[in-house]
């Protein structure tokens, strides 16, 4: 064991490795200890394995095998554990960390949990060395460059959505007996195609340089590709849209074979454009029914869409919105690196072509599309596509739950639906005794009489005591300030049914049956109302009706105090300046 130990550590061990820090490792130790353990001595095990004594004597008191160098971590293993299981769930919900928000997290932490530091206190931010440190303690967190997905895509990417989809697609395939025919299963997209570079491509310049620039428009002009595959891996030629009105005969040089040219004003799809394309379509497609993937654009949705559809024998299938990027194959597999074989390939004709500055015309757009065309829809690359999607072969199960992470932080339960409830205002009924209780401070044997729970039983009901407080009206009028008027009266004008008295239940109900009179407007209870800092009795009130010619005077506005003989400024004499 020795022997074997001194050969394989010889070079490393022993007094060639004096000198050089921890130069062992947890395998070494372990070895080391179990030496110790047999009866060997520090000094033998130091020689033959080129451990110090004073670190071997560390570790057999803690026990640990682990090489630690330097000082003690800031934060415990516990608490660096949790930060790294929070930067990982984070990032899954659609909201990574930067590198300067963990600092900021973690300064923070340590000034609200009392954990002497030596961070700079003025940025509020730990330290870039102990972020170096703990990324080499955690090597399962990386940097990563993110892919901005818009919110509307994360909340419709969700388990509901995607498997209401994959059962209507099963469905769809399972009536058309489509399931094991790749040739029939067709997918069609949009890609749009700027006529210079889509991204910005490092170069080599000078160490230091500040402005390192490239000649190329920044605003190129946009050109629409139409492109539909099959799950065989065959792609259709594809339909090329330009901006504008009139179309050259040049524009069609140099492309795909097959490919048509066609105009629009905005260089974008349109439904008479769409149905122009069914019947590039029907050209290329197999003899019978197929299914045709696409995505809810408005352009593709149109009555006479779908019945030029039917009169080529293409049944359509639209998928969810806001989930092409995850279950539609061209988005998936084959456009992913279109935008990286445009800009490589458009360098190179720049190069061969020494073009002074930097520009594609629309003549010349074949040049560099046929290259990037034959490239992007390679066989592999089109079958991957589908089998990404699930849609060939067809698998439910292909999207991973990781996918759905974003959706989480929108996701809503479905609330509960309860069983009885009131027909009009679907409002859950109480029992009558609850609800008596949490509503009424009144006890009572049943119900009021009148009430939608009054049974034909007899039921004696009892007289409410019920402190008769004077009623203060709170609104009046704002333009002449008359006080309301009280409630009996009011009602006596207000209502025109005839009735013996108020309905049993009724706040006014009493047991004594008062025959209606007729409202007289000068017999008023002294009632005091207050409206702008003015108060009025009921005297006043009828003084007032009477005597409609006394008015209050209205209150001068501002403008009116300045119109007055005292603070009239055109009269007043200016004093004269005084000479300096």
């Amino acid at each position: 064991m020795v022997a074997d130990l001194f050969l394989l550590y010889g070079k490393r061990m022993g007094k060639i490795c004096r000198g050089i820090r921890a130069n062992w490792d947890s395998e070494m130790m372990s070895e080391a200890l179990e030496m110790l353990r047999n009866g060997k001595s520090q000094r033998y095990v130091e020689k033959h394995c080129g451990i110090p004594r004073t670190t071997l004597r560390n570790h057999i008191k803690s026990g640990n095998e682990k090489r630690i160098l330097g000082r003690k971590p800031l934060l415990s293993e516990e608490q660096e554990r949790e930060l790294e299981s929070r930067i990982i769930k984070m990032s899954r919900v659609g909201l990574p960390l930067t590198p300067r928000t963990v600092r900021r997290s973690v300064f923070r932490f340590c000034q609200e949990s009392n954990i002497p530091h030596r961070f700079n206190n003025e940025k509020a931010l730990a330290g870039f060395t102990w972020y170096k440190s703990f990324l080499k303690r955690h090597p399962n967190i990386t940097k990563r460059k993110p892919q901005m997905m818009n919110v509307a895509r994360a909340q419709k990417l969700n388990p509901a959505i995607v498997q209401d989809h994959f059962s209507k697609l099963g469905t769809v395939l399972s009536d058309l007996k489509l399931k094991n025919s790749p040739q029939y299963i067709y997918n069609l997209d949009e890609k749009g195609c700027r006529l210079t570079l889509h991204h910005a491509h490092k170069v080599l310049a000078e160490r230091g340089e500040r402005r390192v620039h490239l000649l190329a428009n920044e605003h190129a002009e946009n050109v629409t590709v139409v492109a539909c595959i099959n799950a065989l891996g065959q792609a259709v030629p594809p339909m090329i849209i330009f901006k504008g009105i009139r179309k050259k005969d040049t524009y069609s040089d140099n492309l795909p074979p097959g490919s048509i040219v066609e105009m629009s004003a905005k260089g974008s799809m349109t439904r008479e454009l769409f149905i122009r394309w069914l019947q590039h379509f029907a050209n290329f497609k197999p003899v019978g029914r197929v299914l045709l993937v696409i995505d809810g654009a408005s352009c593709h949705l149109d009555v006479s869409i779908v019945q030029e559809a039917e009169k080529w024998d293409v049944s359509l299938y639209c998928l969810p919105s806001n989930t092409t990027h995850e279950l539609q194959p061209l988005d998936k597999a084959v456009f992913r690196s279109f935008e990286h074989y445009w800009d490589t390939e458009l360098l190179n004709y720049w190069e061969t072509t020494n073009v002074p500055c930097r520009t594609l015309k629309k003549e010349r757009f074949g040049v560099v599309f046929a290259k990037v065309w034959q490239q992007c829809m390679s066989i592999s690359n089109i079958q991957n596509g589908f089998r990404s999607t699930g849609i060939y072969p067809f698998d439910p199960q292909v999207i991973p739950e990781n996918a759905f992470g974003p959706s989480t932080l929108t996701h809503k339960q479905q609330p509960i639906e309860s069983t009885n409830s009131d027909a009009e205002d679907n409002i859950p009924l109480i029992n009558f005794k609850q609800k008596a209780s949490q509503i009424s401070s009144i006890k009572s044997d049943g119900p009021t009489p009148g009430c939608s729970t009054w049974t034909d039983k007899k039921i004696t009901p009892t007289e409410p005591k019920i402190k008769q407080q004077p009623i203060e009206p709170t609104n009046s009028d704002d333009e002449d300030n008359i006080p309301l008027i009280n409630f009996e009266q009011k009602a006596s004008q207000i209502s025109s049914i005839k009735s013996d008295g108020p309905t049993p239940g009724c706040s006014t109900w009493t047991d004594k049956k008062t025959a209606p009179t007729e409202p007289k407007i000068e017999i008023l209870s002294v009632i005091t109302v207050k409206a702008k800092d003015i108060s009025y009795s009921g005297f006043q009130m009828v003084d007032r009706l009477n005597n409609p010619q006394k008015r209050t005077p209205k209150k001068k506005t501002f403008t009116d105090i300045l119109k007055t003989p005292e603070f009239d400024v055109s009269k007043r004499s200016k004093a004269p300046r005084k000479k300096h």
